[in-house]
């Protein structure tokens, strides 16, 4: 299977639908999902410690029944809640900062950077999304192409409102549970930002040409999500735009690095987090659960 960087990028990388311009509207019908949902959760332990991981979709459609007793179970008997990032403990609003970090005057419109081959593609989304022709100008090529994947995604029917961070936060608020942040929007856009121009060019070069399938890859790696199927998705980590050592290890390898000191601190520290990160980032052999192993924990996938 070909995995599509568009889909990659909005259902598995990060919270990343949030800087996007738009929201999907509500068009498509999630009724023909899997009716028995095992997304998959993993304990972890170590020196009489322990706490949860679980593998997040960040936009999901309204309705969408992921959240079983499992999870319950496993959030009951955890007392902190471990998030890539809280938007409600950032600065500024994400879309800000998503703006701020994107924009640097003097770089044309994506119609004069992108290859010969894909300007049909690009014209054909353009068109669909009623874009100007100065589209983009002054917005670096990793910010374009993030925008460009919500874009090629609108009409799915998801949104952030049901995805499992805000689901797992309503959880916490309710019963006054401790949310940490494992980074901030700005470390997370600084992945990207980091990038060199060619490495985002082929990014916003990958999204144009995935567009015109968006959707129906979006649906293959949510079913894949709710069935369980990690072997699947760790496809995901080997293909399209990850499949590009460079960029796998700056928007994947080096994010789970990032996070290993935090998760075995709370663990460590008796406060039983549940961590819900996207679920690209628990699947492949550099998994965070590999990660884990390596400082001595024990992990046990629960469903």
């Amino acid at each position: 299977m070909r995995v599509l960087v568009t889909a990659l990028c909005l259902a598995l990388l990060g919270p990343l639908l949030a800087a996007c311009e738009r929201e999907s509207s509500v068009t498509r019908d999630w009724t023909d999902m899997p009716s028995e949902h095992r997304p998959a959760l993993w304990r972890i332990s170590r020196d009489g410690q322990s706490g949860y991981l679980f593998g997040a979709v960040h936009a999901l459609p309204d309705r969408l029944h992921w959240y079983d007793d499992a999870i319950i179970a496993a959030l009951d008997a955890s007392k902190t809640l471990a998030l890539e990032i809280d938007p409600s403990q950032e600065p500024q609003p994400v879309p800000d900062t998503f703006r701020a970090m994107g924009a640097t005057p003097g770089i044309p419109p994506v119609s004069q950077r992108i290859d010969d081959q894909w300007q049909d593609e690009y014209a054909a989304l353009a068109e669909t999304a009623s874009l100007p022709d100065n589209a983009f100008t002054g917005r670096e090529s990793w910010a374009a192409a993030l925008s460009l994947a919500g874009i090629a995604t609108s009409g799915l029917g998801v949104s952030r409102t049901y995805g499992v961070e805000a689901v797992l936060s309503q959880y916490a608020y309710k019963r006054n549970m401790p949310i940490i942040a494992l980074e901030s929007a700005a470390e997370q856009f600084g992945y990207f930002d980091r990038l060199t121009e060619a490495q985002q060019l082929k990014m916003l070069e990958a999204v144009i040409a995935d567009a015109a399938t968006a959707r129906n890859s979006y649906r293959t790696l949510l079913t894949n999500w709710l069935n369980g199927d990690v072997a699947s998705l760790a496809e995901t980590t080997k293909s399209g735009l990850l499949a590009t050592e460079p960029v796998r290890n700056a928007l994947l390898v080096q994010r789970n690095r990032a996070w290993i000191a935090e998760i075995s601190g709370l663990v460590d520290d008796g406060k039983r987090p549940f961590v819900a990160v996207g679920a690209a980032h628990l699947a492949g052999q550099d998994s965070v659960q590999a990660m884990l192993v390596a400082e001595g924990f024990a992990i046990e996938r629960v469903q």
